[in-house]
């Protein structure tokens, strides 16, 4: 439905009218943003499922008082699900499991079964084709009235425009055009085989009009009055009476030849045509108006069996065409389930990870000590090597961790033996050095050794 805000009433003013469509505003699932719905419509939606043959021989919707459907009544009817159900049955037969849809006075009794039964409505609805978005079972429950008349007018179009093929009407084969075939025809969309019929009537009326679609042309119901005069000759239609009328008394003239005179069971106010141009009710006006009097020559008997057969065959490889796009889509689906199965199946749990207690912390004692120094080792032959008389400590090595030093630290001896020391200028082979005097005191005039030899790591 059209936002009541974005509503163009340009003609209101042209046309002098007692009372404008009325339009009620509801607002949005959310409490934000607005839409609204037309009354005429709830009106015209109730009475074509009044009409239905289908839901008239049900004996549990007369016997539980939901047909014949009040107008005022019209969204309460939907709410427990029974009538949502048999509705889309009276469109495709067995869409629906009966034992899913229940009865609408078991329905209203349980909150469960009124859920279940719109739920499988509306996946019957979806086998159909039918356009659902954001629409669940809830919004029927709560009676939000523009998404209600959504999903019913999509029924209801599949309803209306279900004989408009040559299946039913043979006499369409006329309008193929030239290098056409059946099959292209036969094919077309029921909206287009509609428009190609008016045009055909107006094309043999010599009239200047076309028409491309079902709102903005048909508004002043010129259109509408050539029409007539076409399909219903014995009627008698003034055209050129009606022409010099203005559009609201065109409006109402087609519609009373419509319904009073071709026997077309709707419901349509003039306002709806001249100022709404609704392309719903003007669609469902030239459909009913099709139904009634195609005005077209029928075929002979031969032309008929041949266009019949060749129909059939058609049909018949359209219904293989879908079950084979159903079979694939089912492969499909099982495939997937299988995938995600088998997927599950290959994934391990994930192992939930033992978390070890900490160890106790254990003082470590701190280290010993030793109250002594290590004595420095003597080592009397490396002594006489380096020329240092006997007894001579050697420097202690570098101090262990752990243990303060006894000494300052001395670079240990070379691995190798060191050199003789040079001879004394002062001694020769032949003058060897003087003998010491057994009291330690050199000689006088003897010059006395070095204690340590050059070359030697020591200190003096």
């Amino acid at each position: 439905c059209k936002d009541d805000t974005s509503r163009n009433r340009p003609m209101a003013s042209a046309f002098p009218l007692t009372s404008l469509p009325s339009r009620v505003a509801v607002s949005g699932n959310s409490g934000h943003g607005h839409h609204a719905y037309s009354i005429e419509e709830r009106d015209m939606f109730a009475n074509c499922i009044n009409h239905i043959q289908a839901l008239q021989s049900d004996t549990s919707l007369s016997a539980d008082g939901v047909l014949p459907m009040p107008f005022e009544a019209f969204f309460a009817s939907f709410k427990d699900g029974a009538l949502l159900g048999k509705l889309v049955n009276a469109i495709k037969p067995g869409t629906v499991q009966e034992r899913n849809i229940g009865t609408s006075s078991n329905n209203k009794k349980s909150p469960f079964l009124a859920t279940q039964a719109l739920g499988a409505a509306l996946q019957g609805c979806k086998e159909l084709k039918v356009t659902l978005v954001n629409v669940g079972p809830n919004d029927f429950v709560e009676g939000r009235e523009h998404l209600i008349l959504g999903v019913v007018w999509q029924l209801l179009r599949l309803h209306i425009l279900s004989t408009v093929d040559i299946g039913h009407h043979p006499e369409l084969a006329k309008l193929m055009e030239q290098n056409e075939s059946i099959d292209a025809l036969a094919l077309a969309p029921p909206e287009m085989v509609l428009m190609r019929w008016v045009n055909h009537h107006l094309t043999r009326a010599a009239s200047k009009r076309r028409m491309a679609n079902f709102a903005n042309d048909l508004k002043d119901c010129e259109i509408y009055v050539v029409l007539l005069s076409q399909i219903a000759p014995q009627l008698g239609v003034n055209v050129s009476g009606i022409m010099a009328s203005t559009p609201v008394e065109r409006a109402k003239t087609v519609i009373d030849f419509a319904t009073g005179k071709l026997g077309c069971d709707i419901v349509i106010a003039p306002q709806s045509i001249v100022v709404e141009a609704n392309s719903r009710l003007n669609l469902a006006l030239v459909a009913a108006l099709f139904n009634a009097s195609s005005g077209i020559e029928p075929p002979s008997d031969k032309e008929r069996e041949e266009l019949m057969a060749h129909n059939d065959r058609l049909q018949h490889q359209l219904r293989e065409m879908e079950d084979k796009m159903r079979s694939m889509q089912a492969t499909a689906e099982a495939a997937q389930a299988a995938a995600e199965a088998a997927q599950a199946v290959a994934v391990p749990a994930p192992v939930q990870e033992t978390v070890k207690a900490p160890e106790p912390l254990v003082a470590t004692p701190p280290p010993v000590i030793l109250s002594k120094p290590m004595p420095p080792p003597v080592q009397a032959d490396h002594n006489r090597d380096m020329g240092a008389p006997a007894g001579y400590p050697v420097p202690a090595p570098a101090p262990l961790m752990g243990y303060p030093p006894s000494q300052p630290y001395a670079p240990p001896p070379p691995p190798y033996a060191p050199s003789p020391p040079p001879p004394h200028p002062l001694h020769s082979p032949r003058h060897p050095p003087p003998r010491q005097d057994p009291k330690g005191s050199p000689p006088p005039g003897a010059v006395p050794p070095h204690p340590c030899p050059p070359g030697s790591h020591h200190p003096p």
